[in-house]
């Protein structure tokens, strides 16, 4: 090999690695030659992929942190947006963030997510009582348990947007925003099937005034099983005029799945 051309494997070689080192986050030189090649491979902080972080959070952030005394510990957390998290497989955030302490105001998003799996979301948030609004605006389908108690005792959410979702699996909402004492505000215009239990409990103790199904086509006879239980301040259920004889022969309907107080109409 000439000279020449070890030079210019040379370089290649140098072009690569600056490449590879960009990618794993790492603070890119003005000038990307021999002499700062060792500085901008440093520069990556351990654990590589975007900086060592993953949705904005560090591990530390996730995992915690030891103290001398070797205890662990948690910081405070940040708002999260899941960007580019399409799906969620069986189990993956089980408790994922439960009990965990968000900054004041704090908002989770995963604004490209559709599908979540069995167990995916399961208490994921559970008791993070700083959490103020959640955006699934993507999410279209839920399998089983999928988010059971997942914001349940979010004491200060105050709003949730499910507006694409269609079809919820057994249990796959149950206790999902069960004791989330402020939350006023839920989106379902597109819900259109709830299996086995879908939303057994989903928003008791809330201080929901109305709530409307108008899409809801296929339900189990306890899909909605305590769904309302002790929302004394809800006033109207609304469903389909056509689901009028689904509706009634459900377990429940009687007592309003607990919202004693709520009138159900059959108008939309």
């Amino acid at each position: 090999m000439s000279v020449a051309d070890q030079i210019n494997r040379i370089k290649t070689n140098i072009a690569n690695t600056y490449t590879a080192a960009q990618a794993k986050g790492a603070t890119m030189p003005q000038t990307q030659n021999s002499d700062n090649l060792a500085a901008c491979v440093q520069s990556i902080t351990t654990g590589g992929g975007g900086g060592g972080t993953q949705f904005g959070l560090t591990a530390e952030q996730v995992l915690g942190t030891l103290d001398s005394e070797g205890n662990l510990t948690y910081p405070t957390l940040p708002s999260i947006t899941f960007s580019g998290l399409k799906s969620i497989s069986d189990s993956a955030f089980i408790h994922k963030f439960s009990s965990r302490t968000f900054e004041d105001g704090a908002s989770v998003s995963f604004p490209d997510l559709t599908t979540v799996g069995i167990g995916g979301l399961d208490h994921c948030f559970f008791i993070c009582t700083s959490l103020t609004s959640v955006d699934l605006s993507a999410l279209m389908s839920v399998g089983n348990n999928g988010l059971s108690g997942c914001f349940s005792s979010c004491e200060q959410l105050t709003s949730v947007d499910l507006s694409v979702l269609t079809s919820v699996g057994n249990n796959g909402l149950s206790s999902c925003f069960a004791g989330c004492g402020s939350l006023t505000s839920v989106k379902l215009p597109a819900l259109t099937s709830v299996g086995h239990d879908g939303l057994n409990s989903c928003f008791s103790e809330d201080p929901l005034t109305t709530i409307s199904f108008p899409a809801l086509t296929d339900v189990q006879t306890n899909s909605f099983e305590n769904c309302f239980a002790d929302c004394t301040a809800l006033t109207e259920i609304h469903f389909r005029a056509d689901m009028q004889a689904a509706i009634e022969a459900m377990t429940g309907y009687a007592d309003k799945w607990g919202a004693t107080g709520a009138t159900i109409y059959f108008s939309l």
